[in-house]
């Protein structure tokens, strides 16, 4: 595109310098604007020159057009190859016939063709060498929305001879041939980074390489709602899958469109506590999880009741493994923060390694040794290279669907994701994020995702691309991630106080960082829609965002100070671009100056109270706010944040007053009226370019309402509470051991606390804090959810069990110990034959304790199984080497503690003197009126004058230039949605669109029936060969589909 847009320029030079050396005076304006009106006595070569610049571009861009959507066969080789067979007709019968004239009607060419039957012979003889060598052009192999480098081989055209030039130019394919040589043996590999098939010097065998995709979800505190949703969209996703792997075998095509591989991942973070009888056990979150599994795929498969799932341990702490009905599996790893680090950004590092060094490598090896032909032997050089390459294409065709626990997709936007991943520079692409929920918030949150995406993603995307890639609905290349300075670098544990904010807080941003400095490219795929939870209550949002701000600043920071190295090392990153970061980062640091002085005018023009009053006043708020916020404690902090958000609303309500009056004193062109109008104008545009999230449109008064409370107290808070490293939502306290609760009566009694008559006579002082504990999860429980609100009626049941234990302290007994009990119960339960045995470094008690969670029943009756073999010694060596647990370090942390409160008055003070400066210098010029003019205009007959200053001028115009940037980037991201969208439908007589009907047909015929007991044991032992390293779990879910297909075929 630019190669040609240059092209036409210069083109364009070349005639004003011709015309230059004939001897027009181009510094005549009306000759130099109008110079091809020169050649209007010439109108052969102004015919041709226009033929040559206009007619070449539009075919470039027509014929790049047609090959990224997949047009290519009938609106790229069957137009060339008829014009060129046309182009050639007409002139050879134009020398035929020499009364026609066309040539010299159209040329200045005079002299009669050569009419020997040697030209025609050697004519043909051209053309048909020239269908033949370009084929290729009737067997397109590349996907859809490839960039114009995988699909032509010179970036330039040729104006003259368009349409050969375009023929000879496209690719034939996008292979990559390694050449691998030794004394005995040559070897040739093919590897296809696309849609790779491999070939062999000794084997001529062909496969499919069918992309894989494994959805990883990170769970914590999530609601039984929640969970739910995200449940749905895996088992919607698997049917998907089994659908059209049911459409490819049926129709035999093995290179089906939009198939993929599929395996789904749930990562479950502080999943295991300790029981009242000292054993661990899974937290209700994970019960609810186990309870929900059957309701939820039956919402999906209707008739399909899924298995109990299959216990493991682990040495991280468990796994829960289900077969879906499509025959994937489904994965829920229940990690124990005593044994690996909590938090998401360790359940990343745990994925990573696991799915993408561990697996790809294993599937790498045991494919190649089924290829390794055992006539020929080869040595273990030559064996590691073949395993290396085969690592290659598979990491380079491996793809991770991050997940939140409570996101909402369908199958349909994984397959976008997939389609912009066709450019193998391009490591991550994430799509466009919905909030969901009830509330103001929600509400105020919908339509600032909405212009988030609308303008400064769609801008990120035009200019360079994305700066962050969210984990809650993303897809990641695995071979961008294994890249040692992504994958290793992401373990880092921090050592600096920024890297708390930078690592910890916002990990996403951090590993788009990453990516964008090793040279990958991010992207955005507005067709993808996913939904998620935001928000709902006002401290949980402000505590939200004080996670996210700090760590959206400090990588930026690191973008921007690293911007030489990034533009050297990253084709998609311009220096223009680090140019619009940088403008859009100083107004981020000025929005609180910024507001203020946008309050202070309202003020001034309403109550009238003196330009240095109404700057005070606009102070007061912001000011008491920092004050509190450096000095009192969060939960002040937060309600004197709503307390002054409500206050700002009204003072929002004075400055749509002051704006208004401006507009009828003044003139309606002043600048602040037109800026207050082309904002409204600007969101209304994009919100009709997005037709079907034009609902979004009417919260957008709220937002304008909510800017002071966003943009100063949002930021205040933020800065001032960067030393607070907690994740800060969903937080629930820790259930409390036995030795804690004894250290804490110990404490207690130190105290010689005396309990007054009518306790010492009823209840004890702990009975009572024990039953306030009670209540108090009673309470967060109710107030959760409404659809949560059953799972609340356990806690009644525990406070009846703990009434005997109150009782026997009372009379000065021991808590009589359920152990026998549910050492009965665990006997009745059914267990697989390969019963876990302790090891031999540990008790049978020690053994029992931490295990008894797998025979709880809350998590079904499905077999149990310790991990052995490569599998367990993996995890083991992982853990030893980046995920053991943190020893706690008093004194490391109250260091930390320090440095992280002297980091953030360093960015508190600086942040707010260059406000101050700011609000300052726009004091100082209005006091002094310094360099004020008047610019004169006429309206309606009447001379208008309008007062202004340079410096809000330049202010002003800062902000249009953002406003066009921003504008003209939606421009152009909505063509190139529209080409996104146009790239997946399917015409009616196509295969895709046979394939699309058939798997409409087979997803209404197809059922899957529920299983009986004989398929559960086969189930069971399929998982079981799966842990035991037996049988790769691709092979079982092939098995599995093909089992499907015949039924569908029934």
């Amino acid at each position: 595109m630019v190669a040609g847009v240059w092209k036409v320029m210069i083109t364009v030079a070349a005639v004003y310098l011709m015309m230059y050396l004939k001897g027009v005076d181009l510094k005549n304006s009306y000759k130099a604007l109008f110079v091809f009106t020169e050649l209007h006595e010439d109108i052969p070569t102004l015919s041709a020159l226009l033929a040559v610049t206009i007619g070449g571009f539009v075919a470039y861009l027509t014929a790049y057009t047609a090959c990224k959507l997949q047009m290519q066969i009938m609106s790229f080789s069957v137009p060339i190859v008829l014009s060129i067979l046309v182009t050639l007709g007409i002139l050879a019968g134009d020398c035929h016939y020499d009364d026609t004239g066309f040539i010299q009607h159209i040329c200045q060419y005079t002299e009669k063709c050569d009419t020997s039957q040697y030209v025609y012979y050697l004519g043909i003889s051209w053309s048909v060498s020239l269908l033949w060598i370009s084929r290729h052009i009737w067997f397109p192999r590349q996907r859809r929305l490839q960039d114009y480098e995988r699909l032509f081989i010179n970036p330039f055209y040729c104006g003259i001879l368009t349409c050969e030039n375009l023929v000879l130019n496209r690719r034939r394919h996008n292979e990559s041939v390694t050449y691998i040589c030794d004394d005995q043996q040559e070897h040739f590999f093919i590897v296809k980074p696309g849609s790779a098939k491999q070939h062999s010097s000794s084997s001529t065998q062909q496969h499919a390489e069918i992309p894989c995709i494994y959805a990883c979800a990170t769970m914590w505190h999530e609601t039984k709602t929640e969970m739910t949703q995200l449940l749905k969209s895996l088992f919607r996703l698997d049917r998907d899958q089994a659908l059209r792997e049911q459409c490819a075998v049926l129709r035999n095509m093995v290179g089906e469109r939009d198939r993929f591989n599929y395996q789904a991942h749930i990562f479950f973070d502080d999943s295991l506590e300790i029981n009242d009888d000292d054993k661990w056990q899974a937290n209700v979150f994970v019960r609810t999880l186990v309870k929900i599994m059957k309701e939820a795929c039956s919402s999906v498969h209707r008739r399909y009741h899924l298995h109990d799932p299959y216990k493991v341990i682990t040495p991280y702490g468990a796994q829960l493994i289900w077969e879906m009905p499509g025959g994937n599996l489904l994965y829920v790893h229940l990690k124990d923060k005593n044994k690996i680090r909590h938090r998401k950004r360790w359940s990343q590092v745990m994925y990573m390694y696991f799915l993408l060094g561990y697996q790809i490598l294993k599937d790498s090896a045991q494919d190649i040794a089924k290829q390794i032909n055992k006539d020929t032997p080869m040595d273990k050089k030559h064996i590691s290279e073949m395993i290396d390459l085969d690592t290659q294409r598979k990491s380079n065709n491996t793809f991770i669907l991050t997940l939140d626990g409570d996101v909402d997709f369908c199958p349909g936007a994984v397959r976008s994701l997939l389609e912009k991943m066709s450019n193998d520079n391009v490591g991550a692409v994430t799509g466009r994020i919905h909030p969901i929920g009830s509330g103001p918030l929600v509400w105020y949150q919908k339509f600032e995702y909405a212009i988030g995406h609308w303008l400064q993603k769609s801008t990120e995307q035009v200019l360079g691309c994305v700066l962050c890639i969210p984990g809650c609905f993303s897809l990641l290349r695995a071979s961008a991630l294994m890249d040692d300075n992504i994958m290793r670098t992401y373990t880092t544990l921090p050592t600096k106080p920024g890297h708390f904010l930078q690592y910890d807080q916002g990990e996403d941003r951090w590993l788009s960082t990453l990516l964008l400095k090793q040279g990958y490219r991010l992207d955005y795929a507005a067709a993808a829609a996913a939904y998620t939870y935001a928000p709902e209550g006002f401290n949980e949002f402000f505590n939200q965002r004080r996670r996210w701000i700090p760590s959206i600043l400090a990588n930026i920071i690191d973008l921007l100070s690293s911007s030489e190295a990034i533009v050297a090392s990253n084709s998609n990153v311009s220096y223009l671009y680090i140019i619009y970061q940088t403008a859009m980062m100083a107004g981020t640091i000025l929005a609180p100056g910024s507001v203020i002085l946008m309050i202070a005018g309202a003020i001034e023009a309403v109550f009238a109270p003196g330009l240095i009053y109404a700057y005070l006043i606009s102070l007061l708020i912001p000011t008491i706010f920092t004050i509190t916020c450096f000095t009192a404690s969060t939960k002040i902090q937060l309600n004197l944040a709503t307390l002054f958000s409500v206050i700002y609303a009204f003072i929002m309500m004075v400055v749509i007053a002051r704006t208004i009056m401006i507009a009828f004193e003044q003139s309606a062109l002043h600048l602040r009226v037109l800026f207050t109008i082309i904002l409204p104008v600007l969101y209304i545009m994009s919100g009709l370019l997005h037709w079907k999230e034009k609902g979004c449109l009417p919260h957008g008064l709220l937002y304008f309402l909510c800017i002071p409370s966003t943009y100063i107290l949002l930021l205040i808070y933020s800065l001032c509470n960067l030393n607070i490293v907690s994740w800060g939502t969903r937080e629930i306290p820790d259930r409390k051991t036995k030795q804690q609760l004894k250290a804490e009566r110990e404490a207690a009694q130190s105290e010689k606390k005396v309990d007054g008559l009518f306790a010492r006579l009823f209840f004890s002082s702990t009975s009572i804090q024990e039953l306030k504990q009670l209540l108090q999860e009673l309470k967060l429980k109710l107030s959760s959810s409404s659809k949560d609100r059953q799972d609340a009626v356990a806690l009644p049941t525990q406070m009846y069990r703990n009434v005997p234990k109150q009782l026997d302290q009372l009379a000065g007994k021991e808590p009589q110990s359920q152990s026998s009990c549910e050492s009965v119960a665990t006997r009745s339960i059914n267990v697989s034959a390969e019963e876990p045995l302790p090891a031999e470094d540990e008790t049978e008690n020690e053994f029992y304790r931490e295990n008894h969670w797998a025979h709880d029943p809350a998590l079904g009756n499905g077999p149990v199984l310790t991990l052995v073999g490569k599998e367990k010694n993996f995890w083991n060596d992982l853990i030893e080497k980046y995920l053991k647990p943190i020893e706690q370090d008093p004194l490391k942390e109250n260091q930390n503690k320090t440095e992280l409160i002297e980091l953030r008055n360093v960015v508190c003070f600086m942040i707010v003197m260059m406000n101050a400066l700011w609000m300052a210098i726009n004091l100082m010029f209005q006091l002094l009126n310094a360099a004020a003019f008047r610019i004169e205009y006429r309206l309606s007959g009447h001379v208008v004058q309008l007062n202004t200053d340079i410096l809000g001028l330049l202010f002003t115009s800062f902000l249009a230039l953002l406003t066009i940037i921003q504008s003209c980037g939606m421009l152009f991201y909505r063509w190139e949605t529209f080409l996104h969208l146009i790239s997946m439908a399917s015409l009616k007589a196509s295969n895709e669109e046979q394939s699309y009907q058939l798997i409409e047909k087979l997803a209404e015929t197809t059922e899957l029936n529920s299983a009986c007991e004989e398929d559960k044991e086969h189930i069971y032992n399929r998982l079981r060969d799966i842990v035991t390293g037996g049988m790769t779990a691709g092979t079982l879910a092939n098995r599995r589909r093909l089992k499907l297909s015949a039924t569908a075929t029934r």
